[in-house]
């Protein structure tokens, strides 16, 4: 999959210590990587760090027997710090957006499998945890963590767990249960019933998407211009190149319903009463959005948004609009 970073090098093969499909599940994250055993009594925590197959054949030595005297294991869905656990600060790219489903509440496994299998796009892995189901939705090459791929992040992973009535798994530092390994309960889930089971892959589509693709099958427009917009005043929208990565992989049609949409959020409404003077987000940098935007409505929707103000010359927003358009 184009989402592993390094070729299989001569130090060792993480697939002699996993299933194969585990070993599939492994290489299709690519690295860096980190693995994390968390102790289900003491809530201990022990992180493995690998930058290539011959560290990942390491920490699989280690994350087996660990696993092995009963401690659970998981990886960090997104690349961050290195050798201990990620904070949401730490996050450098997103890797995959995922969901989580728990047999819980007279929902039983099946029932899991049934919402994972009904969503509309085919999950790169479906995961058996033991108690529940995971999706994962690998993207197919690394994304900066900035503050707009974030927040589409965050609006996917939400809609995913909206729709399988799952549970909130899209902070960018998750930990999500790896397969091949014994998902060993905690003494309060065991005196329920529980009991231990080996987590594994039960499909693997060989499927990976754009940020873009994940927003447009998941995402209403309206929602991703009201997480979306206010994250780019307050990035680095400042005059350069003003469209993000899953932006450009819109629909022309969902371009300009999305553009439309952030035209209206309340933050970018007052900037088209700024003057040039004012430190940016401004109205120029609205200009500057909508005229690279690539939306085929961009300005006709802009121009909208700017007779709006007071401080409206036409013949000044088309010499400005035009000049932007061929930076």
């Amino acid at each position: 999959m184009p989402n592993t970073q390094v070729a299989k090098t001569p130090g060792g093969d993480p697939g002699k210590h996993l299933e194969a499909t585990s070993a599939a599940f492994v290489r299709a994250l690519g690295y860096p990587l980190q693995l994390v055993a968390l102790h289900p009594e003491t809530g201990k925590v022990i992180v493995h760090h690998a930058a290539d197959d011959t560290g990942m054949v390491k920490a699989m030595q280690q994350m087996k027997r660990l696993n092995a005297e009963g401690w659970n294991d998981y990886y960090e869905t997104n690349p961050g710090a290195r050798g201990r656990r990620s904070k949401s600060c730490d996050i450098t790219h997103v890797r995959a957006v995922v969901g989580d489903v728990d047999a819980t509440n007279g929902r039983s496994v099946q029932d899991c499998v049934d919402a994972a299998a009904a969503l509309q796009m085919l999950p790169t892995f479906t995961l058996a945890t033991g108690g529940g189901v995971q999706v994962v939705y690998l993207l197919d090459e690394l994304v900066p963590a900035s503050p707009e791929t974030v927040a589409i992040h965050e609006a996917v992973g939400r809609a995913i767990r909206d729709k399988i009535d799952g549970d909130a798994v899209f902070d960018l530092a998750r930990i999500m249960r790896m397969p091949g390994f014994v998902n060993w309960p905690n003494a309060k889930k065991r005196a329920t019933g529980r009991k231990p089971v080996k987590a594994k892959v039960l499909s693997a589509s060989g499927r990976t998407y754009s940020l873009a693709e994940l927003a447009h099958a998941f995402v209403l427009p309206a929602t991703i211009a009201s997480v979306v917009a206010p994250a780019t005043l307050n990035g680095d929208l400042s005059g350069g190149r003003a469209t993000a990565h899953w932006f450009d992989g819109l629909a022309p049609d969902d371009k300009n319903a999305c553009l439309a949409e952030m035209l209206q959020v309340p933050d970018v409404v007052a900037l088209a009463d700024t003057s040039d003077g004012a430190s940016p987000p401004n109205w120029r940098t609205v200009l500057a959005a909508c005229a690279r935007s690539g939306a085929p409505n961009a300005y006709a929707l802009c121009r909208a948004w700017a007779q709006a103000s007071s401080r409206f010359d036409p013949r000044d927003f088309d010499n400005r609009y035009r000049s932007y358009c061929h930076d």
